[in-house]
């Protein structure tokens, strides 16, 4: 796909669908961009590439990050249980918020 301006939204968006599909193949992100680019499947902009990149850069940290969030809010409110949604819902929050 041809490069173009993206919301923030899409960016985040195809940097989850590279970094997911990285949980169950053996491809580096290059590979993935690369796979993405030929099949035209997804725009890969500088801005994903970074997005996903500071991702792996810092995994081992979000990794630990997991570890002290905690499970219910200040309201009761009980949060997914799923943690393989919600570490990669984490992984982006931290991303972002180190931007």
């Amino acid at each position: 796909m041809a490069q173009h301006e993206m919301t923030r939204h899409e960016t985040r968006e195809c940097a989850f669908y590279i970094l997911f599909e990285m949980q169950f193949q053996n491809d580096t992100a290059e590979e993935l961009f690369q796979v993405a680019e030929e099949a035209d499947l997804l725009p890969i902009t500088d801005a994903v590439k970074e997005m996903v990149n500071g991702v792996v850069a810092h995994e081992a940290e979000l990794k630990l990050s997991l570890l002290i969030v905690p499970r219910e809010s200040s309201t009761g409110f009980q949060k997914s249980t799923s943690a393989f949604y919600d570490w990669h819902c984490m992984k982006f929050a931290m991303t972002h918020r180190c931007r």
